[in-house]
């Protein structure tokens, strides 16, 4: 198994990995403890594939918003962020384009709408994501998007 495959399946279970300098601190399931001997013998490869994943959120310029939409915050967090008890973000970038593509959808087509987050709920999981949002007084009453 590769090192990102290991990476990946570690988060997708809920679990953590971060980075500070060399030193990798983790919170993993008890199930999924095993996998971490695999990942100290690739530590160096570890250290990496962290270093690089960080450096490319960061390094994201805002994505463009939605008509009536204005940027408040944008601090992208490091992933995996863990949204509510089921939803853990891994590329925090796509999470984030698809939430706007979402929002637009219910600030600019809401008759096309069937199911889904509404407006507002969007805008809390944006926020947890570290984009923080306000919508323009100008827009129509959004109390029943």
């Amino acid at each position: 198994m590769e090192t990102r495959e290991i990476i990946g399946q570690i988060e997708s279970a809920g679990g953590i990995l971060t980075l500070d300098g060399e030193l990798i601190s983790y919170e993993v399931p008890a199930r999924l403890k095993p996998l971490l001997a695999e990942l100290r013998q690739r530590k160096a490869d570890v250290v990496r594939i962290l270093r690089q994943r960080r450096g490319i959120v960061k390094a994201v310029a805002s994505p463009s918003l939605p008509r009536g939409v204005r940027l408040v915050r944008y601090e992208p967090k490091d992933p995996p962020i863990v949204l509510d008890v089921a939803t853990v973000i891994v590329d925090v970038d796509l999470f984030i384009r698809r939430e706007l593509a979402e929002l637009d959808a219910r600030l600019h087509s809401p008759i096309q709408i069937r199911g889904g987050w509404g407006v507002f709920t969007i805008l809390e999981r944006l926020s947890q994501a570290g984009m923080e949002l306000e919508l323009d007084r100008r827009l129509p009453d959004l109390r029943e998007l």
